[in-house]
C-alpha cells in the first residue's frame, strides 16, 4: 500500500503542476481586464480607424472567448443608425480556432485538477502527510521552474509564431484589424497576468498543504 501511495504522491505533482499552469494560462485569456490593460498599456485601440474603445474590444473578445454560444466572434462600430462590424471572415475564422484551442486546454486544465484534488484527498485520508509536505514542496519547485520557463519561450518570437502556427495555423495579414489589436505587444501583458495567477493558485495550494498536512507535534 506504501507503494501505491509514493507513486500516487507523484502523479499528484505531475496533476497539479499541470492544473496550475494550465488553468493560469486559460483563465487570463478569458478575462476581459487583461485585454482592457493591454489596450491601455498599448493605446492599440486608439491606433485603428474605428470608433471603438478599448472597453468595448475588451468585453467583445472576452465574452467570445468566455461563452458556450456558437455565434461568430464580432464587435462592432456604433455609428449611431447602424452598427458596422469590424473583423471579417478571415479573423473570425482565427478567433474560432483560438476558442476551440482553450476549450481543449480547460478541459485538460481541469481533468488535472480533478486528479490531483482527488490524490491530494485519498493520501490525506490516509495519513500519508509527510508525503504530502515532502510533495508540496517538489510541486512549488517544478511549477516555479515551468512559469519561468513559460516567460522565457512566450519572449521569443519564433515560438510564440510556432505556437500559433501549432495551435491556429490562419494566416492573416500583417494590416489585419485583429493582428492590430491582439499582436504584440499582447504577450507581454499575457505573461503578466498568467504568472501572477500562476503564482497566486501555488500559494493557494502551499497554505492547504501547509493547514491540512502540517506535522503534528507533542512539544513546541
Amino acid at each position: 500500500m506504501k507503494s501505491i501511495n509514493y507513486v500516487l504522491s507523484f502523479f499528484m505533482v505531475i496533476f497539479l503542476s499541470a492544473a496550475i499552469m494550465i488553468l493560469s494560462s486559460n483563465i487570463v485569456l478569458r478575462i476581459s481586464s487583461m485585454y482592457v490593460y493591454h489596450f491601455n498599456d498599448s493605446q492599440a485601440v486608439l491606433n485603428i480607424p474605428y470608433n471603438v474603445n478599448g472597453s468595448e474590444m475588451a468585453d467583445g473578445i472576452s465574452g467570445y472567448l468566455s461563452s458556450f454560444s456558437k455565434d461568430e466572434f464580432q464587435v462592432y462600430e456604433d455609428n449611431r443608425i447602424y452598427k458596422d462590424p469590424l473583423f471579417n471572415k478571415n479573423e473570425q475564422a482565427v478567433m474560432k480556432k483560438a476558442k476551440q484551442t482553450l476549450a481543449i486546454e480547460l478541459g485538460i486544465g481541469i481533468f488535472s485538477l480533478a486528479g490531483a484534488l482527488g490524490t491530494y484527498l485519498y493520501l490525506l485520508k490516509n495519513g500519508f502527510t509527510e508525503a504530502l509536505r515532502n510533495r508540496g514542496k517538489l510541486t512549488v519547485g517544478i511549477t516555479a521552474f515551468l512559469i519561468i520557463l513559460r516567460v522565457i519561450l512566450c519572449s521569443s518570437k519564433g515560438f510564440r509564431t510556432w505556437l500559433y502556427s501549432f495551435c491556429i495555423g490562419i494566416k492573416l495579414k500583417k494590416d489585419s484589424l485583429l493582428v492590430m489589436v491582439l499582436g504584440d505587444p499582447l504577450y507581454k501583458t499575457y505573461l503578466l497576468f498568467a504568472t501572477v495567477l500562476a503564482v497566486a493558485l501555488l500559494g493557494i495550494y502551499a497554505y492547504v498543504t501547509y493547514v491540512t498536512a502540517k506535522e503534528k507535534r507533542i512539544f513546541y
